[in-house]
């Protein structure tokens, strides 16, 4: 639904859909690191940084990283 929100350009709804649904991931996942989290924060990672909120887009960045070490 995030992906389909982002392509009609609805980035808010995108950015929801994308926060709720990581959350969603760690609450069934009960470890900080998985695949689907790392997905997850991937693509806040790139809405973000298209809007040039870097600092956030890093933040998603760093965590995503973390958990792939």
């Amino acid at each position: 639904l995030g992906l389909s929100y982002k392509e009609l350009g609805e980035i808010n709804k995108a950015i929801s859909c994308f926060e709720e649904s990581l959350g969603m991931r760690r609450e069934i996942y009960e470890e900080r690191s998985h695949p689907k989290i790392v997905s997850y924060l991937i693509k806040l990672f790139e809405i973000y940084f298209e809007l040039e909120s870097f600092s956030r887009a890093a933040d998603c960045c760093k965590e995503s990283l973390i958990m792939c070490e």
